[in-house]
């Protein structure tokens, strides 16, 4: 299989070796259990290898220091070593259902992942390997939309994420450290 350019959620692990693509298929996701990443090299486009993550693989982010890569997968984040492809820590139980997306702080401390059936989201504490807390969007009632995405402040003072059914946009600005 030859890979000709790089798609939406692409991650590139060295521009003149290899590549790592959570989503190895046009506009779409593997939904089945082999999903992963496929490995290729950035220079001919051939593919090297598959690494078999799980159901749904989708959302991948790269650490700001290239040391962690994070792929998420239904209700499960994985995080890997990059520099050798193997699995630090998968760390089950997050975002309710489904592949949503998430965000993580720069010190690497905790991820904002998405929920799939409600507008909020899942603390995970990366160091423990556990959702800590969950927060609903909306004061009172939950909204019973998903959660389409999530980004912090480049401060990280806040935390935003979509309503894409209802079309509104939640901040959380709280200090996000405490459970």
């Amino acid at each position: 299989m030859k890979i000709n350019r790089l798609y939406p959620g692409s991650i590139v692990k060295s521009v003149t070796k290899v590549v790592m693509i959570a989503r190895p298929q046009i506009a779409a996701w593997e939904q089945g259990d082999s999903g992963g990443f496929v490995v290729i090299d950035g220079a001919s486009g051939s593919e090297l290898r598959r690494i078999k993550v799980g159901k749904g693989a989708h959302n991948s982010i790269i650490s700001l220091d290239g040391k962690r890569l994070y792929l998420g997968t239904t209700t499960t984040l994985t995080v890997f070593d990059p520099a050798d492809e193997h699995v630090i820590k998968t760390i089950p139980d997050v975002g309710e259902s489904g592949v949503f997306p998430y965000t993580i702080d720069r010190a690497q401390r905790y991820a904002f992942v998405c929920l799939g059936k409600h507008v909020g989201f899942d603390v995970v504490d990366l160091a423990a390997g556990r959702p800590i807390h969950r927060v609903m969007a909306g004061g009172g009632t939950p909204i019973e939309h998903r959660t389409h995405g999530a980004a912090l402040t480049p401060d990280e003072s806040e935390l935003w994420i979509s309503d894409q059914a209802g079309k509104k946009l939640f901040i959380r600005s709280e200090e996000h450290t405490s459970e």
